[in-house]
């Protein structure tokens, strides 16, 4: 069992007032939420507080668990023997005893224990009960299992965005425990903020150990040797072994033969220093080489006296140091990157923690307000509160979840032969909202004929809608924002044109980058940094471009996306579907997961309603009774212990009496493979968690209508 990479699912969905005495349930759900979430986003500001990276590890041990109420943990990097051999150094724990720690102070692959198995895996490993397991029984890692009072444990790999293993994080428990759906997608977040702050200091390893190597190359080279008169006014011979042209006879156009034209000042005053104090002359600098480039040199030359303590000449040695003057180079560029990078990374972090918490404010107050009011109309006003903020998390969580698809090529378009205009109006549909709250006037432009692409309607909607709504939002006063679409040359062209704050000149070269957003103070409203890399992905899919000028502050903007067009009189593929809305009152609905707040709620949604809701929180268990309930309808998470949500429905399908019944996954996987997966078990439908209420409605009518086509 994979669980997702995101805790989307923990997001509950309030659509309308649950009845006084479900209130607090409600209320209990969302501060276990809130309680959740506050110990990820506490270690967040930790990592972008404090940089050490022990004191982070000793954290990310003690969130662990806290969040699955565990009563051991620990973290264990993978190194390098001097052997050569891979082993798992424990690096921060909590709760062994001594002997624990010695034990598995370095554990190998082939190891009895839980890591071991996970690393053999490349894996999570969930041991229930180390009373039961054929890995466990019966070796010295049983022993102390049992010497520490480990009874339970589950180990969860720490890769880096290549996929490559970077190190375990586990969790033990005292009695028989496996952890549930939602702590694994807790643990999941955890992990990979373990996992990029370990990759980082891999990356930080491997730069120091680049420059002592090139250092190393540096002391270790060859010398070419030289010979200066006492005045430096021609050189007496040069061996420049290989790096430097030979000379036997004195050189009196040595500067302008060997140094570079505008290292020549910086040579003559460092002679004039060096003659003047009778002592060491040393100085870095570019030389003319043998091959007829220019490199650098580490000249260095003492001053030869006779006895009367009179300078007679100068010996000197010049080190080949090109190699170490580009690696410092790219080292210095390598360094700005990286530095740019982790600005990106910590303007990010600081970001979301800023957007999650500004729903959590009004979420904890409305919890509040619903403890002590007795008004049953200022409740009903509270839980459309709380609804709101929940709908601006899931957004945030949306995405998140499409930055991961982005940066793990998982993003994929439903292609089809659609008219450039109808995603246009879709798009200024979805954006209007904005443009209104801003009090923005919208002029809008289509041209005479229609324009037909290759792309995804859906994609291409999200890319202008995006441009849309920055408009409204990055200008603060009512204005003119002005869309128009034309075809230009083969291409069909979009423009979105504002009169907002504009964008200055250093930061339109990285607007279209991951987390890429204008500076602080330039900064309006909320959002993560991600839409406009995600719309330059999507424009980039379809074959076209995106681009954007800007004569820079107060000066407004204009982005343009041009879409390269199909051939003339293709038509356009017609497969829109458009559910007809009917009753469902009565309909007979199950629903299964095995986090019990997500199936009561979702089952209390659907009796208010007007359907009948059966709620289990096993698979087994609804079997057993899906003879009795005889469902029409059955909605099923995936990610479940004992019996997972695929092998449920192919047992469902299996019965000729239930081979009809509409099944449904709602899970927090959403990629096309888990949707290919869902369908290949026997699904008619895949949503994703959280589900929208309307979109729950449209799954309700299309069970009704097969009942009746039925």
């Amino acid at each position: 069992m994979k669980p997702p990479n995101t805790d989307s699912a923990s997001l509950a969905i309030v659509r309308r007032p649950l009845p006084d005495e479900s209130q607090q349930d409600v209320i209990d759900l969302l501060q276990a939420d809130l309680s959740e979430r506050r110990i990820l986003h506490e270690l967040c500001l930790h990592l972008l507080v404090n940089r050490d990276a022990s004191s982070f590890y000793q954290r990310t041990v003690d969130a662990a668990k806290e969040l699955l109420r565990s009563d051991f943990a620990s973290i264990q990097l993978l190194s390098r023997r001097e052997d050569g051999g891979e082993v798992l150094q424990l690096i921060a724990q909590h709760g062994f005893t001594p002997l624990a720690c010695e034990r598995w102070r370095e554990v190998d692959a082939d190891s009895t224990t839980s890591c071991g198995a996970a690393w053999a895996a490349s894996d999570r490993v969930i041991i229930p009960d180390i009373e039961a397991s054929e890995l466990v029984r019966g070796t010295t890692d049983y022993l102390i299992f049992r010497e520490t009072g480990i009874r339970a444990v589950q180990t969860t790999p720490l890769h880096s965005r290549t996929g490559v293993l970077l190190g375990m994080i586990s969790t033990h428990w005292r009695d028989v425990r496996e952890p549930d759906v939602k702590q694994l997608r807790l643990l999941d977040v955890l992990a990979r903020q373990a996992a990029d702050l370990v990759e980082r200091a891999i990356q930080e390893e491997a730069l120091r150990m680049s420059e002592s190597r090139f250092r190393a190359l540096v002391t270790s080279a060859s010398y070419s040797v030289y010979r200066m008169s006492a005045d430096w006014s021609s050189m007496r011979a040069l061996d420049g072994r290989g790096f430097l042209a030979d000379t036997l006879s004195d050189s009196e156009e040595w500067l302008n033969t060997y140094i570079h034209p505008d290292d020549q000042p910086v040579i003559l005053r460092a002679i004039e220093a060096a003659m003047a104090s009778r002592n060491l002359f040393e100085l870095e600098h570019r030389v003319l080489r043998a091959d007829g480039t220019f490199g650098w040199t580490l000249s260095r030359a003492v001053p030869i006296f006779d006895n009367n303590g009179h300078v007679t000449e100068w010996f000197g040695a010049a080190t080949d140091v090109t190699a170490r003057k580009d690696a410092e180079r790219a080292l210095r560029e390598s360094e700005a990157r990286l530095m740019e990078a982790d600005r990106m990374k910590d303007r990010f972090l600081a970001t979301l923690a800023h957007e999650l918490r500004n729903p959590l404010a009004p979420i904890r107050n409305g919890l509040q307000i619903l403890r002590v009011s007795k008004n049953a109309d200022q409740a009903g006003n509270v839980l459309s509160m709380l609804d709101r903020q929940v709908d601006h998390m899931v957004r945030l969580v949306d995405d998140l979840m499409e930055v991961a698809r982005v940066t793990s090529g998982a993003l994929e378009l439903q292609r089809d032969r659609i008219d450039v205009a109808d995603a246009l109006k879709s798009a200024l549909e979805l954006s209007r909202p904005a443009v209104e709250a801003g009090g923005h006037t919208l002029q809008v432009c289509f041209a005479p004929e229609r324009m037909i692409v290759d792309g995804d309607g859906v994609r291409l909607a999200q890319v202008f809608s995006n441009l849309i709504n920055n408009a409204a939002k990055y200008s603060p006063t009512p204005d003119l924002i002005q869309v128009s679409l034309a075809r230009e040359d083969d291409a069909a062209v979009v423009r979105v044109v504002d009169h907002g704050i504009g964008i200055a000149p250093g930061d339109q070269a990285r607007l279209f980058t991951l987390f890429g957003r204008l500076r602080p103070s330039a900064a309006i409203g909320d959002g993560l940094g991600v839409g406009l890399a995600l719309a330059r992905h999507l424009v980039e899919l379809h074959g076209g471009a995106i681009s954007v000028k800007s004569e820079g502050a107060g000066s407004g903007s204009a982005f343009a996306v041009s879409l390269p067009l199909l051939a003339s009189g293709e038509a356009i593929a017609q497969n829109g579907k458009h559910a007809d809305a009917r009753g469902y009152g009565g309909l007979k609905v199950i629903v299964i997961d095995d986090n019990r707040d997500a199936a009561e709620s979702l089952g209390s949604v659907l009796n208010l309603l007007g359907c009948e809701a059966s709620v289990f929180y096993g698979g087994a268990q609804a079997l057993q009774a899906i003879d009795r309930v005889a469902p029409s309808l059955v909605l099923l998470d995936i990610g479940m212990p004992e019996m997972d949500g695929y092998a449920v429905a192919r047992q469902i399908r299996a019965c000729h009496r239930h081979r009809d019944v509409m099944l449904v996954a709602v899970t927090g996987w959403g990629q096309a493979e888990d949707r290919l997966r869902t369908k290949e078990a026997g699904f008619d439908d895949h949503l994703v968690k959280p589900v929208d209420i309307e979109v729950l409605e449209g799954m309700l009518s299309l069970a009704a209508r097969r009942i009746e086509a039925a």
